[in-house]
């Protein structure tokens, strides 16, 4: 309504952005912890009320990640059965195995293997080539729920919704291809899947959002 009434305000655009990144970004974190962990658990993270109200079991990756870039189906669908399917082996969309990490030259280049893999591209090709079309039709109606929601705001001002909505996508793409680089640092090369040496686990560490550090247990066991 501010937009449409008085011009696009690129300083109150910098503030939102500002204090939806929080402090460290720490909201980002969380969010976007919240969203990995709702997309993995089928008994809900809430009580059981809340769990079998449409509104909240799946507000995370339905509502509030989309103002953080999170396309819905991205976390429930193509990480939690792709990635961790395959656990960083050739067959993952987003594997880091086939490129050296000690390379800013090969990050850049993984770039657009995130990027596809965020568009809920890449995971809907790989599942319907799998047989698995049920999930896959799940991933495009996630892409689509994205879009036809991006597309209110941009029919009502396309300016405003590159700049509120878009940009936190591409920001999603770039962080977390380096998280996922991260991650996903070092490899076994006779076994890419091997989870004990493809994922790290960081102990003691000084910001541990949700015990998400533990990423070795979190692949032997996603939930």
């Amino acid at each position: 309504h501010h937009t449409q009434k008085y011009g696009f305000s690129l300083s109150l655009c910098f503030a939102y952005h500002l204090l939806r990144i929080g402090p460290y970004f720490m909201n980002f974190a969380y969010i976007y912890t919240l969203c990995h962990k709702e997309g993995h658990t089928f008994t809900g993270l809430y009580a059981k009320e809340y769990n079998n109200s449409m509104f909240t079991r799946n507000v995370f990756n339905w509502w509030i990640g989309l103002f953080f870039g999170v396309m819905p189906a991205s976390f429930a669908f193509g990480h939690s059965i792709n990635h961790h399917r395959y656990n960083n082996g050739p067959l993952d969309c987003i594997t880091t195995s086939d490129k050296p990490r000690d390379s800013i030259v090969n990050f850049c280049a993984y770039i657009p293997r995130w990027t596809w893999y965020s568009l809920n591209i890449t995971t809907t090709i790989q599942f319907w080539k799998e047989g698995n079309t049920k999930v896959a039709q799940k991933m495009v109606l996630g892409s689509l729920y994205f879009w036809t929601w991006y597309g209110a705001f941009h029919y009502m001002n396309p300016l405003f919704a590159f700049a509120y909505l878009q940009f936190p996508f591409w920001e999603n793409v770039l962080l977390l291809a380096a998280v996922n680089w991260s991650w996903h640092a070092f490899n076994n090369p006779k076994d890419p899947e091997d989870e004990y040496v493809g994922s790290i686990t960081i102990l003691e560490g000084c910001i541990n959002v949700l015990n998400e550090d533990s990423h070795v247990v979190h692949h032997q066991y996603p939930g």
